[in-house]
């Protein structure tokens, strides 16, 4: 047993990742049907995806955040 922490996936491997002038702050799976809040509706019908944060424009002029869903096929 590993001491209940969750496996890495694909998906929350993305933790972390730097990009050009940007890093992902969260990745993380979520299960078909799990509701969760999307712009202030609550939705409980969506397939299984991978949900995103990250911040672009790494400088002390410009943070902008960027939350992103992605399907899983």
């Amino acid at each position: 047993m590993n001491g209940g922490a969750t496996p890495a996936s694909p998906c929350t491997d993305l933790n972390g990742m730097m990009v050009e002038n940007g890093q992902v702050r969260a990745a993380v799976d979520v299960r078909a049907g799990e509701a969760l809040r999307l712009g202030g509706v609550r939705v409980d019908d969506l397939p299984a995806f991978c949900r995103i944060t990250a911040s672009a424009g790494l400088d002390r002029h410009s943070n902008i955040l960027i939350d992103h869903v992605a399907a899983r096929t």
